[in-house]
């Protein structure tokens, strides 16, 4: 049964799925010591000198003892008078022997610096506190610590330049405030952040963002900011000032969820965003006609007329290139307008932004995508199971992105359909 090892949070190991009792903080900091090794020999002096300032008289005793005890709860199966296979006896000393990919360090360390989303979300997700928590602060702890804190940094920011990327620099925003507040030092955090920023269209706070940096760095810390600072902050006072319809649309959206008449006035605003989108830009455009992401629980529109020249707009949108993130908002747009309107059109449209929105791992998307599908579902009988999915899903994703408005849309949907169903819950 493989063995794996974590160090990056309080040091466990596991059998398989099950995971093993490693005694006290001695076995964890005897295990961990070997672990970063990284499959070379450890010898037996270099063990005690790593474990005690000041080693104890039998302090040698106490290590074998150590190895012995992890011995048996790493393969609790093995015969007695056996040779090890895990924690094995090299010369004066020991090593772990395990297989690639066990170590949760080096899956962390897996992707490169052009990585994609996902392999970063995932490798940041294997972290469950502070590196080799629970031990010691002896030399090698510390330094080890420092080490893996300092990749863990850097992969956030790594993070943070794919989602600008690949077009979706409003999940990097609130990533690199948490980061740069975390650790003000670290000029590429902030590099970053007002990259985010711009690219969200923010450019104001963008530079505002950036020139803090600079003060900071100078002020505070005492150093100059480097090349790449000065030139992000020269391509954002470069860069024209965008169309500002999107704000707009963002207290529109805002407005529609607030209650009392707050829904109609945003309807009526709606009108002039779909006025302005006229005039501007494709990708400019499709930040306005697909923002508009407000959460639609009804299997009718409630002005047609409306929905119609939004759909005609959105339609017109798609036939321009552009990044997947507004194709799949325009499509979920697309779907969500269409609602009560028969035809292969509006069910197409929702499972395309669906797929879209998966691929990109965007929150946000998705769950626009999936109120497209929850609406196109009733172009059919026996949607009541499927329904229920998405309401579950809806629930789920919100939940886990703060998302309320979509939230509150599943747990109208799961009302829905298992009031329809008969069932409970």
């Amino acid at each position: 049964m493989t063995v794996r090892i974590g160090l990056l949070g309080p040091v466990l190991a596991w059998r398989g799925d099950v995971e093993v009792d490693l005694r006290g903080p001695r076995h964890r900091a005897v295990l961990a010591r070997l672990a970063v090794a990284r499959g070379r020999v450890v010898p037996l002096a270099v063990l005690v000198d790593d474990l005690w300032t000041a080693p104890p008289a039998g302090a040698v005793a106490a290590v074998r003892t150590f190895v012995a005890a992890l011995r048996r709860a790493l393969e609790p199966d093995r015969a007695p008078r056996t040779p090890a296979r895990v924690l094995r006896t090299a010369g004066a000393g020991y090593v772990l022997d395990l297989p690639a990919g066990a170590l949760d360090v080096e899956q962390f360390r897996r992707p490169g610096p052009d990585a994609g989303v996902v392999d970063l979300e995932n490798a940041l997700a294997l972290w469950r506190g502070p590196a080799l928590d629970g031990l010691g602060d002896e030399p090698w702890l510390t330094a080890e610590r420092a080490r893996l804190h300092e990749e863990r940094l850097h992969t956030v920011e790594l993070l943070g330049a794919a989602r600008i990327r690949c077009g979706t620099p409003e999940l990097a925003v609130a990533d690199l405030r948490r980061h740069t507040e975390e650790n003000p030092w670290r000029e590429e955090g902030w590099r970053l952040l007002g990259a985010a920023l711009a690219a969200c269209g923010r450019r104001a706070e963008a530079l505002t963002v950036l020139r803090e940096a600079r003060r900071l760095l100078a002020t505070e810390l005492g150093l100059d900011a480097g090349p790449a600072l000065a030139r992000t902050e020269q391509r954002v006072l470069a860069a024209p000032a965008p169309a500002r319809w999107h704000v707009t649309v963002d207290a529109l959206r805002h407005l529609a969820v607030s209650g009392g008449d707050g829904l109609e006035a945003a309807r009526a605003g709606r009108t002039s965003t779909l006025d302005a989108a006229d005039g501007l830009d494709p990708r400019a455009a499709a930040r306005v006609v697909g923002g508009f992401d407000v959460p639609a629980l009804w299997s009718r529109a409630d002005d047609p007329e409306q929905a119609a020249r939004i759909v005609a707009t959105a339609e017109r949108l798609l036939s321009a290139p552009g990044p997947d993130v507004s194709r799949a908002r325009l499509l979920a747009t697309v779907g969500i307008e269409l609602r009560g309107v028969r035809g292969a059109r509006g069910p197409a449209a929702a499972a395309e932004a669906e797929r879209l929105a998966r691929e990109l791992v965007d929150p946000a998307v998705l769950v626009q995508a999936l109120n497209a599908r929850y609406l196109a579902s009733f172009q059919r009988l026996g949607a009541t199971a499927e329904r229920e999915g998405i309401g579950e899903e809806l629930v789920a994703v919100s939940a886990r992105h703060d998302l309320v408005p979509h939230g509150i849309l599943g747990h109208l949907v799961l009302v829905q359909t298992r009031c329809a169903g008969g069932g409970g819950g």
